[in-house]
């Protein structure tokens, strides 16, 4: 049954996702009943066992150097202007609180937060659904109304070192972000 969320204000072409902040309907499909139809104790386990392996990017990346992921970007539209406009304190507290937000999200969805980017954030997902929830959640509700996001989700191979990811395919996820509709 499809629900209210953002919808995608640019295209999806393969594993790319770009989409903007406008409302609209998105369908959630077979995703959706997944979740509604696995058993509480299967998700409380699977949830514990994914927990335990938050402690590090390797450790949640099941000890690989190596690995395809979905990798997602964010960044606050405008948000020098934002700042000037509220001044330096407040703006701090709407950006640690969205930030807060973002984090939250990113584990509910049981992605790996990689990085704080200031007014935006990289994170990675073991799949593009988990990924794509998880920007369409933050679009939705980005922590504070004057806040607009722009986002990108790109999947692909990608080397994990010092808790960071490498490679073009991280490259390509950001530039999916910088295009995506202000």
């Amino acid at each position: 049954k499809p629900a209210k969320a953002p919808t995608f204000t640019g295209s999806v072409t393969g594993s790319v996702f770009n989409f903007g902040t406008q409302q609209g309907v998105v369908s959630t499909g077979d995703h959706a009943s997944i979740h509604q139809n696995a058993s509480p104790l299967l998700e409380a386990n699977a949830a514990a066992d994914l927990w335990k392996r938050r402690d590090n990017l390797k450790d949640w990346a099941h000890g690989a150097e190596t690995l395809t992921l979905a990798i997602a970007f964010t960044d606050v539209v405008d948000s020098t202007h934002l700042g000037n406009e509220l001044g330096d304190h407040t703006w701090n507290q709407i950006r640690r609180r969205h930030m807060d937000r973002c984090e939250a999200e990113v584990k509910i969805h049981a992605g790996y937060f990689i990085k704080n980017l200031g007014d935006g954030i990289l994170a990675a997902f073991h799949d593009s659904a988990s990924g794509l929830d998880t920007l369409l959640a933050l679009i939705a509700d980005t922590g504070h109304p004057q806040i607009r996001l722009r986002a990108g989700l790109h999947l692909g191979e990608v080397s994990l070192e010092n808790e960071d990811t490498f490679g073009s395919q991280v490259n390509f996820a950001a530039r999916v972000m910088a295009h995506a509709i202000r």
